[in-house]
């Protein structure tokens, strides 16, 4: 006599019609689910880096290292939205904040000189951000050695433009 055949007890439906998973891997399961992080709007990541930037200022001072990076956190925030001309204010006011305050040859300086760079290419300015880039990836190499991370990522922008421009 044939026996009916059974249900897999992993894959057993739940009241709802769909598939429950049970034991320890079901566990594990739910535990990454809970952990896979949720896409947000980027208005609203926007709102929350415009609320943590006042605070810092507040707290910190609007011309303190602090709020110059919660602004350049602003400003990448700004890029991934293709407010360029924005981004690239913030990034101008932030690399004069970081020279006077890190220095011309810090490795956080030069970063957002990258960064600056980056915006100003975004929005047309190209010749002025060859400049900024030129000159992150010599002074970081003077300053910090050619295998420095912050070396190696001016040194590839800096490349990367020179590759898209016509000869």
């Amino acid at each position: 006599m044939d026996r009916p055949e059974q249900e897999d007890p992993i894959e057993r439906p739940d009241r709802d019609g769909g598939s429950r998973l049970r034991g320890a891997f079901g566990r594990i399961a739910k535990r990454g689910l809970a952990e896979i992080p949720q896409p947000q709007d980027p208005d609203r990541v926007l709102w929350q880096l415009e609320q943590f930037t006042g605070r810092v200022e507040k707290k910190y001072g609007a011309d303190s290292v602090e709020a110059a990076r919660a602004r350049m956190e602003l400003s990448l925030q700004l890029g991934r939205m293709h407010r360029w001309e924005e981004a690239r204010d913030l990034r101008e006011a932030c690399l004069a904040s970081f020279r006077k305050l890190q220095g011309e040859r810090d490795p956080e300086t030069l970063q957002i000189e990258v960064g600056y760079a980056i915006a100003l290419a975004h929005t047309g300015r190209s010749s002025e951000s060859e400049v900024h880039l030129q000159h992150a990836a010599s002074s970081s190499l003077e300053a910090l050695g050619p295998e420095h991370e912050v070396t190696r990522h001016a040194q590839s922008r800096l490349d990367e433009f020179r590759r898209g421009q016509p000869n």
